[in-house]
């Protein structure tokens, strides 16, 4: 069974407990027998919180998560951190929109391997 795990929240290089729960049932999933494919939303917006710093403080934010690596391996998973920009808080009803074009391209990509093996 080949599995994609799409997540928002989850355990990055700079913040290794973010969605940890996410990463725990991509795991299961492997140990069940599945063939694991993780896909994050790497939201590309710099945290409210960074802006409390002035520009700089912003800049420095958003810097580190371009530095975040697109591709990684944790744990034995295949993860891929999907570039994407979501709307502040508050827009939680329409994210699926911001997400969609890279996702759906990450999607294509997964599904073009699935089919090629």
């Amino acid at each position: 069974m080949k599995v994609a795990v799409v997540a928002e929240f989850y355990p990055r290089r700079g913040d290794p407990v973010l969605g940890v729960w996410a990463h725990r049932q991509a795991l299961a999933a492997r140990d069940a027998g599945a063939d694991v494919r993780v896909l994050v939303l790497h939201r590309l917006i710099p945290p409210r919180a960074s802006f409390t710093n002035g520009p700089a403080g912003a800049a420095n934010a958003l810097a580190k998560l371009m530095r975040e690596p697109r591709k990684q391996i944790r744990d034995g998973l295949e993860i891929s951190y999907i570039p994407t920009s979501r709307l502040p808080v508050g827009s939680y009803a329409s994210w699926g929109a911001w997400a969609a074009p890279t996702l759906g391209l990450a999607c294509a990509g997964y599904v073009a391997r699935l089919d090629s093996t």
